[in-house]
């Protein structure tokens, strides 16, 4: 069965679309109903003279036997008029209504009879801006119609008609006299009229709406950049919400395919992982018990030292592919504590590491990988200076450690090319089993970002480079 939401636009431009069109719709009803309530009177004292005046000057024109069928249709059509003959005197004393000022009186031979009128002596007019009492009806409508029908008509009123009800006499040119009903005007219009209502009216109505919709259309997509956002415990967007308009769906499923098969490859990644680091690592064994049985100590020597280069490039290739897969989790350790474990290692051989390290510091992070970050780093110093200063530090919303030495650092053009994985200095001085493969100020970048932090590279005072993890203090990202 289809549904009324199954009928409703997929598409973005759908949804505006429609949304144009109701609030049009809706401001247009809106004010509709507005002018039928407040605003639209058709009694007002123009819109009303000229209603009267037209069924009068057609009245006036047809011949006397014609005028009953004339008026029975008038009154049917618009009943508010009540229009009919004047046969007898009023209840009270009827007058005709002075000319606007300026203007010349009508023609006394344009006068009903006296007695119907009474003599001109009796004549009354309100002064401008007063109503006359009980009927409702104010200069400004009988002012109205006397310009509209023009000489020859003579218009007067009653301030109580037989029935009750204010009228408006009239004396055609022939000297009949008729009378229509005397309506109760309603106040003012408001400044401005039917375009300021409806402006308003539009203006509110696309403001509701307009709100209503951008929360419908972007819901959706707040949803999904929250669902991007949270990593789950591989680093990857867990479940995608596939919802919304069909854009934004649209590109849910394509992040949702990516994250699917970006997770593929990680899985992957971690089976050849493990299967390349036995196979490196099985032969490079087999090579070094063979190497025990050469009897020329000079070029076992040799063999050994390569054989520790090679396992050294090895394990440091398989640690930076370790490190690109699923990361561990995060804990809340003392910094100064974890830091002493690895310069401790260094001092067990012998190697020129010194630390300052304070005690107390504590930060969440993922200890694995910051000893391994600190150690890489710690080994390019003794590399290219023979020594390394260890430090750390809170500053801020961030824990700083920095690795120092005093050896010719990295000129401030290399820097960013540096950190990039498999990158090293000039090849003449940095191959050999006295080099990396160019993966320490890499692997450092990585634990520095998956933490949500960086590694800057900067010089020391007065040679060398400081190595510096900027680490966040109180809350790690990703």
């Amino acid at each position: 069965m289809i549904t009324p939401r199954a009928l409703l636009p997929r598409t973005v431009t759908g949804q505006v679309v429609l949304l144009a069109i109701v609030c049009v719709v809706l401001a247009q009803a809106i004010g509709f109903a507005g002018f039928y309530l407040i605003g639209f009177d058709r009694n007002s004292p123009p819109e009303y003279a000229g209603r009267v005046a037209t069924v009068v000057r057609v009245l006036a024109a047809l011949p006397h036997d014609a005028r009953p069928a004339y008026v029975r249709a008038a009154n049917a059509s618009d009943p508010a008029l009540a229009l009919r003959a004047e046969t007898a005197p009023p209840t009270e004393a009827v007058h005709p209504a002075p000319a606007p000022s300026g203007a010349a009186p009508a023609p006394s031979g344009a006068a009903p009879p006296p007695d119907r009128f009474g003599p001109p002596t009796e004549m009354f007019w309100p002064p401008d801006g007063e109503r006359l009492p009980g009927d409702g009806v104010g200069p400004g409508a009988v002012r109205e119609l006397r310009a509209r029908l023009g000489t020859g008509f003579v218009v007067g009123v009653s301030s109580r008609g037989p029935d009750g009800s204010g009228r408006i006499l009239i004396g055609l040119p022939d000297g009949r006299a008729w009378s229509v009903a005397a309506p109760a005007f309603r106040p003012r219009p408001l400044p401005g009229g039917p375009i300021l209502l409806t402006l308003a009216f539009l203006a509110v109505a696309l403001v509701l709406f307009g709100g209503w919709a951008a929360r419908a259309v972007t819901t959706p997509l707040r949803r999904l950049a929250a669902a991007v956002e949270a990593a789950a415990p591989d680093g990857l967007p867990g479940a995608i919400p596939v919802d919304g308009p069909a854009e934004v769906r649209a590109v849910a499923s394509a992040i949702a395919a990516n994250t699917d098969r970006i997770r593929a490859l990680m899985a992957d990644n971690a089976r050849t992982l493990a299967a390349v680091g036995h196979d490196l690592r099985t032969p490079l064994t087999r090579l070094r018990l063979r190497v025990d049985f050469v009897e020329d100590d000079d070029v076992r020597a040799a063999l050994v030292g390569d054989l520790d280069y090679m396992t050294a490039l090895t394990e440091e290739a398989l640690a930076h592919l370790r490190g690109s897969g699923r990361p561990e989790p995060l804990e809340r350790v003392d910094v100064g504590s974890l830091l002493s474990t690895v310069v401790d290692r260094f001092a067990d051989l012998d190697a020129d590491v010194r630390a300052d390290l304070p005690a107390g510091l504590e930060a969440p992070l993922r200890p694995n990988a910051v000893q391994r970050a600190v150690r890489n780093l710690i080994e390019n110093a003794l590399r290219h200076a023979g020594h390394a200063r260890v430090s750390a530090r809170r500053a801020g919303r961030h824990v700083v450690i920095a690795v120092a030495d005093e050896g010719p650092g990295i000129a401030p053009e290399d820097r960013d090319r540096l950190v990039r994985p498999f990158e090293r200095g000039d090849a003449a001085r940095t191959s050999g089993p006295d080099h990396g493969l160019g993966l320490g100020l890499s692997i450092a970048r990585d634990v520095a970002v998956s933490h949500g932090g960086r590694l800057v590279l900067g010089d020391n005072v007065p040679t060398g480079l400081i190595a510096t993890l900027e680490l966040p203090a109180d809350a790690a990202a990703g």
